[in-house]
């Protein structure tokens, strides 16, 4: 849409723009000011972009099947090289020292640019702009379909800075003219208003420009796993595993940094990162159908779930009114590239953490796997309204009491407004228990099918402070006037068609249909929360799942005391106290859910197998 096509009659599409232009931007590598790159500003209607034209192979032919004349970039990680995985794991650089890793490698999985101003950065007095980000994956050694694998879930963010030009800060402020003019040229053809760029967007364009010029940028700029990168290659294929792009993304080791938390940050510039395309086995070819992925692709925010990998159910998941709750558990994954962990593991990370006085020992950072946690209930669930633009909740406005208006109290348009889901839940693994924390599409995958999201949304919208759930309290008055209200009123209308001598059969409304959205929302919530364990007390799921770092001000265990009872000779049982301690509750927060793991529950039952083996014999 917005862009105007025609097919071989010359019949255009229903949405056409009413204005589209293009200008290519001058190369930097040419002595030719009048010649021009690859890199090009357009226009459609009144929006503003930028992109780059490269050329790429379009197919693959294989000259040798010897594994031993492959490229060395598709062997996966070198002792030279640190994995994601390994650089999460460990919290020190000593730790990694016989391996002495230069450079960690990961997948490209996301990449995303902010408006941020030019500034100079702590590491070097060149103006920079740091305002772009790339997520980046584990890459495993398996050679199968590596979609299969839970590995593009364990991934790090590191932020990259864009120097403007090392050795001249005129010729910076040259390319942003250059820009300007290119943009405003645009819009005179377009008979719109001119310099409509702000400085924070001519810092962007500039900065894309610059990364567009370097050949070791080209695969990191056209997008990874979970953004729109699903080209496939016309090479070689097996069965229903295909050759397809991943983008392979390397950045200096000592661009991390650890905070006192023991959450790693990772800063680099952009001449150290080097990027290049590889080729993968993976099962892409019905990306839309088979994934079942319902949700916005805009900005990614915490708790959206992964958009690539195959759902539960996912062929069966047409639209959203096709089912209730669209986000479904995923399929069950083989192990490789996310630490295996127990709750009493991580338990006894926490009294090490305490041990040692260094919160960083918890590895927040760190995606763990828990097999076969069974979740015990849901201790806290809401639903409300919030801004993604500056992550306010919405307030009512004043001017209709009757029928409130949510607005943002800072001021931003309602467009990025959206219902914000968050759930607790006690999970327990059979070695352990803790209180897991999940919001927005991951709190859904929690709470399961069943629940009917859209109704108890739209209750949302219609309230302030949102729908709340929280099984110590009662549900509202508010809920049980309504409800009273719509029964009384059912009753009215029954006595009313008796009077006339009508039929009643198939006439007379429901309760629930009769009740208010926010009451609605409420009684769905409060009913799905109460009975959850009822209904879902058998499951046991795989958790993918981070630990919440400690607080600061926690240093030590909580002194307390239990009551016990002693038994004293020729007297009797004698009742006191005796002093103990408990460790800080353990937190977790939800990165995503798979199906329990076959292997995992074969284990389980190993030891009875023995017993009726004894028995029997």
């Amino acid at each position: 849409q917005g862009i105007q096509k025609s097919d071989e009659n010359g019949a255009t599409e229903q949405h056409t723009a009413d204005f589209v232009s293009y200008t290519f931007l001058p190369s930097t590598h040419s002595d030719d000011k009048d010649a021009s790159g690859h890199t090009f500003i357009f226009l459609i209607d009144n929006l503003i972009f930028i992109a780059s034209v490269h050329i790429t192979a379009s197919s693959i032919v294989r000259i040798s099947k010897s594994e031993e004349r492959s490229d060395k970039r598709l062997q996966g990680v070198t002792s030279e090289k640190a994995s994601v995985q390994e650089c999460l794991h460990h919290t020190t650089s000593r730790e990694l020292a016989h391996n002495s890793p230069a450079v960690i490698v990961g997948r490209l999985v996301r990449q995303r640019f902010k408006f941020r101003k030019v500034k100079r950065t702590t590491q070097s007095s060149v103006k920079c702009y740091e305002g772009w980000t790339v997520i980046l994956s584990h890459i495993g050694n398996s050679p199968d379909d590596f979609l299969s694998y839970p590995s593009i879930l364990q991934t790090l963010e590191a932020h990259i800075a864009v120097p403007f030009n090392d050795s001249s800060e005129v010729q910076s402020n040259i390319q942003e003219g250059t820009l300007r003019s290119v943009v405003n040229s645009l819009f005179s053809k377009g008979h719109g208003r001119s310099d409509r760029m702000s400085q924070d967007q001519t810092t962007l364009g500039v900065a894309w420009w610059h990364a567009s010029e370097h050949n070791t940028m080209l695969p990191l700029l056209s997008g990874g796993w979970d953004s729109c990168n699903n080209q496939l290659f016309t090479g070689e294929h097996d069965s229903e595993l295909k050759l397809a792009t991943s983008v392979y993304v390397e950045i200096p080791f000592t661009s991390r940094t650890i905070s006192k938390l023991g959450y790693q940050r990772f800063n680099c510039h952009l001449p150290d990162i080097i990027s290049y395309f590889v080729l993968e086995k993976s099962r892409v070819e019905n990306n839309a159908g088979r994934r079942g992925f319902h949700g916005s692709t805009g900005k990614l925010l915490p708790g959206m779930i992964n958009r690539q990998l195959c759902r539960v159910g996912a062929d069966k998941v047409q639209s959203l009114t096709t089912r209730k709750n669209p986000y479904s558990l995923l399929c069950r994954l083989k192990d490789e590239g996310v630490t295996n962990t127990t709750l009493e593991e991580l338990h006894w990370e926490v009294c090490f953490a305490l041990g040692e006085g260094n919160h960083a020992h918890l590895r927040p950072s760190l995606l763990r796997r828990i097999h076969n946690a069974n979740v015990l209930g849901i201790t806290f669930c809401r639903a409300r309204v919030e801004c993604t633009q500056c992550f306010e909740f919405l307030t009512p406005s004043s001017d209709d009491k009757n029928n409130p208006t949510l607005r943002c109290p800072s001021g931003c348009a309602s467009s990025h407004s959206a219902v914000k889901w968050e759930c607790s839940v006690l999970v327990d693994d059979g070695t352990g228990q803790a209180k897991l924390y999940a919001e927005r599409q991951a709190a859904l995958l929690l709470l399961s099918d069943g629940l009917d999201v859209s109704t108890v949304e739209r209750g949302a919208w219609s309230c302030g402070n949102g729908i709340f759930y929280q099984p110590a309290l009662p549900p509202s008055s508010h809920l049980r006037k309504c409800i009273e209200d719509a029964t009384l009123s059912i009753r009215n209308h029954t006595l009313s068609n008796k009077r006339k001598k009508k039929e009643v059969n198939n006439t007379s409304p429901s309760v629930f249909s009769l009740l208010p959205a926010y009451a609605k929302a409420e009684y769905l919530i409060q009913q799905h929360c109460r009975h959850w364990y009822q209904r879902n007390h058998h499951r046991k799921i795989d958790l993918f799942c981070r630990c919440k770092p400690l607080s600061e001000d926690v240093t030590t265990v909580n002194q307390t005391e239990v009551h016990v009872a002693k038994a004293i000779a020729q007297v009797g049982l004698d009742f006191g106290t005796a002093p103990t301690a408990t460790l800080p509750p353990l937190k977790l927060v939800l990165e995503d859910a798979c199906l329990a793991s076959e292997d995992s529950q074969g284990d389980n039952m190993t030891g009875w197998k023995l017993l009726n083996i004894l028995i029997d014999s």
